[in-house]
Formats: C-alpha cells, sequence, structure tokens
C-alpha cells in the first residue's frame, strides 16, 4: 500500500508542478519535501479530502488536458483510501467455513456488495 500512496504523491507532485509552476517553487524549494508531505496528506483523512477539493476546482475551471489529468487523480486516490479502509476493516475467521469474513458475516467486502445492489 504504501508504494501506491507513494506513486500516487510522486504524480500529484508532477500535476502539481505542470499546473503552477511558479507557485510551486514559491512553495517548495525541495521536491522530495513536497512528496512527502503530499504521501502524508494522502494518509490523514482530513488531507485527501483537501487534495480532492483541490483537484476538483481545476476540472470545474480550466479546459480538457487539465480536466482530465485532474479527474484521473482524484479517481486515484479515492481508489485508494477505499483500499486503505478496507485493509484497516476487521475480518472475522470463520472456523466452520475455514474462511475470513468481513462484517456483517459476509466474505464479500462491503464496496463489492455497495457496488453490485
Amino acid at each position: 500500500m504504501n508504494d501506491i500512496i507513494t506513486q500516487l504523491a510522486i504524480d500529484i507532485d508532477e500535476f502539481e508542478y505542470d499546473y503552477d509552476y511558479y507557485g510551486y517553487v514559491d512553495a517548495f524549494e525541495d521536491r522530495n519535501q513536497a512528496r512527502e508531505i503530499l504521501r502524508q496528506e494522502l494518509i490523514d483523512d482530513k488531507g485527501w479530502k483537501e487534495i480532492i477539493e483541490y483537484l476538483t476546482e481545476i476540472v470545474s475551471e480550466h479546459d480538457e488536458e487539465w480536466e482530465t489529468r485532474a479527474q484521473e487523480l482524484i479517481d486515484r486516490i479515492k481508489e485508494t483510501q477505499l483500499s486503505m479502509k478496507m485493509s484497516r476493516m476487521p475480518k472475522q475467521y470463520s472456523k466452520k467455513k475455514k474462511s475470513f469474513l468481513f462484517p456483517g458475516g459476509t466474505s464479500r467486502p462491503l464496496f463489492f456488495m455497495i457496488k453490485n445492489k
């Protein structure tokens, strides 16, 4: 999961660098520092929401190229956050079936059940 988050932070950093170069260099002296800050924000429940808000503004205000790139990042952030939440869910072990059960006694993750309703 850390590799996915790190790569996502790098991709967001590259997007910001391309999107607002002068604002970026005014804010950050070191790209590795910026990437580490992004990585921590992606892990933090509040931080990733702020990144999505920032990217959503870009989607609503700019041409198709920026809109497409920003939307792809938004989708990846949401997928990563869902995966992180699922990995933190406690699994219950069923000796009877000898399989892992998710909360509610189902063998399917919650996102699968919601998606297929």
